[in-house]
Parts: C-alpha cells; sequence; structure tokens
C-alpha cells in the first residue's frame, strides 16, 4: 500500500470517528437539556406542593375572621381576600421565592384582626383605603384613609401593636399666629419672602386590637383640640 493509501485511509477514519463524535455530543446535550428542564418542572412542582400546604396552614390561623388567603393561577399571585373583596396587596408566584412568601403569609395572619377592624371602622361609601406593606423586612403593613376631614395613617406590626396617626390642616388668616402646647406659646411669623405657610397638627396613639375603638376616638377629640390663635 502506497503513502498516499494510507493516508487517505486514515484520513477517512479520522472523518468517521469525528461524525461519531458530534452525533454522540449532540444526544448528549440533548439528555442534559432533557433532565435540566426536568429537574425544573420537579422543582416548581415541589415548590407548589410547599405553597399549597402554605396557604392551608395560613388559613387555618385566621379561620376565625373573613380574611382569606388565595392563590390566583391566571394572575400568578397570592391574594388577600377580606370577604368577597380582594386587597389590593399581592404576592407574586414568578419564579416563587417561598420564604418571601411565607413571611408575606405570617406578616398578614399575624395582623388578620386587625385589617378586619380596619375596613369595618372605615367602610362609608367617601372612605378610601389604600395599604401597602414593608416587602423587605415584612415588619408592618401601612394603611392611609381617605376622604374624612382628618388624615388617617395606621402601622400595623400585629393585632396587639397597631399605631394610629390623625392629623388635619388648620386655617388661619393673618401672617402671624401663636401655637399654644401646654404652657408653652410658640410664636410662627410668616417671612416677607413667603407668601404663607402651612399648619398641621397630628396625634399618635398605640394600642391592641381590642382598644381600637377607644384609642381612635380619643384621638380625634385631642385632634379637635388643636388650634392656633391668629394675631393682628
Amino acid at each position: 500500500m502506497s503513502n498516499l493509501s494510507i493516508i487517505e485511509e486514515e484520513i477517512a477514519k479520522l472523518e468517521e470517528e469525528q461524525r461519531s463524535n458530534r452525533s454522540r455530543l449532540a444526544l448528549l446535550k440533548k439528555s442534559k437539556t432533557a433532565m435540566l428542564e426536568q429537574e425544573k418542572a420537579d422543582k416548581k412542582s415541589n415548590d407548589l406542593d410547599k405553597l399549597e400546604k402554605s396557604i392551608r396552614a395560613a388559613n387555618e390561623v385566621v379561620s376565625e375572621t373573613s380574611l382569606r388567603f388565595v392563590k390566583d393561577d391566571l394572575l400568578e399571585a397570592v391574594l388577600v381576600k377580606l370577604d368577597d373583596v380582594h386587597l389590593d396587596q399581592y404576592v407574586l408566584l414568578k419564579d416563587p421565592d417561598l420564604k418571601k412568601i411565607n413571611k408575606f403569609l405570617e406578616l398578614y395572619s399575624r395582623n388578620a384582626k386587625a385589617i378586619e377592624k380596619i375596613y369595618d371602622v372605615f367602610n362609608k361609601s367617601s372612605d378610601f383605603v389604600r395599604s401597602n406593606f414593608d416587602d423587605q423586612h415584612f415588619k408592618f403593613i401601612r394603611f392611609d384613609i381617605y376622604g374624612r376631614k382628618e388624615d388617617i395613617t395606621i402601622f400595623l406590626t400585629s393585632d396587639d401593636s397597631i399605631k394610629i396617626t390623625v392629623s388635619k390642616g388648620i386655617d388661619y388668616s393673618s401672617d402671624k399666629v401663636v401655637i399654644q402646647s401646654g404652657k408653652i406659646s410658640y410664636e410662627v411669623s410668616m417671612v416677607d419672602s413667603y407668601d404663607s405657610f402651612y399648619i398641621n397638627a397630628s396625634v399618635t396613639g398605640v394600642c391592641k386590637i381590642d382598644q381600637f375603638d377607644d384609642k381612635f376616638n380619643q384621638l380625634l377629640k385631642d385632634l379637635n383640640k388643636a388650634e392656633v390663635i391668629e394675631e393682628d
């Protein structure tokens, strides 16, 4: 056999090995992709099972209230429901973070009675309740109530720790007012470069859920005492 024939034979052998290796490599890549997809599907299924258990457990905790947690597959979110109304806060389920979702459920669970109370008290047609929550540390839920002559802000950390702040602006017509706090009077004068100044009075109190009505009514009474004395 000539040298040329030997070389041609060796080339043919290497080309065949190369085709075989490419085929084997493609098969391995396909198998890897299928395994990764199956692993991802298994994890998602496992996470959804854990999520369903967490939601059931949270609903058991709030079973004596009208608050419920609902997994909405269409919106891909866990919603908070009060009777037949969905509240305006939720947590998304896209690439679900079970630790974060559990903290969300726990936050709303421990404040369930207080949430129920807020929507029961502020249920006038003119009332508008807006809420948001601490989505970093899940320590509190904030409610802002609009539609009344007072501005009302409520922070919930638990049913035993409710912080209520009521405030209102005080009208005046002169360029000098005296604000009195206890035995101390503060005179506020308008600076020449300004056309007006804003006076806002507020009072804050902290209570437990069973003290909410009394505390809120007392704060309103305290706020009504706020006044300024106008001077010519």
